[in-house]
């Protein structure tokens, strides 16, 4: 699935994603779900899914950029600023992070 998902074939990488899920879920397998979705156009699941793990994952870059980006797009300034505010207040690594900083604005 994650190469189908890096190779931008979205179809089959979720196709493979789901059969993964059937076998175990988890983290990465939960992440790369929602990142197809925002791919695909599916904002709002990928919002849900993003939300959820970013609230297990408090510490976590990717996921906490990646719903950032929803809400940028989203034009909802507030609720950006606090997935990354909650993000380097988890993880002080991020505030140095290249992709946190388009976000913190």
């Amino acid at each position: 699935a994650l190469n189908y998902y890096r190779m931008k074939d979205y179809s089959l990488a979720l196709r493979y994603l789901n059969m993964a899920e059937n076998i175990s879920i988890d983290k990465e397998t939960r992440t790369l779900n929602a990142f197809i979705d925002v791919k695909e156009g599916r904002l709002e699941d990928a919002k849900e899914k993003l939300t959820v793990l970013n609230t297990q994952y408090p510490d976590d870059i990717e996921i906490a950029v990646k719903l950032a980006e929803i809400y940028y797009r989203e034009k909802n300034k507030k609720e950006r600023k606090k997935v990354i505010s909650d993000l380097i207040k988890e993880n002080e690594n991020a505030a140095r992070d290249k992709r946190v900083a388009k976000y913190r604005r």
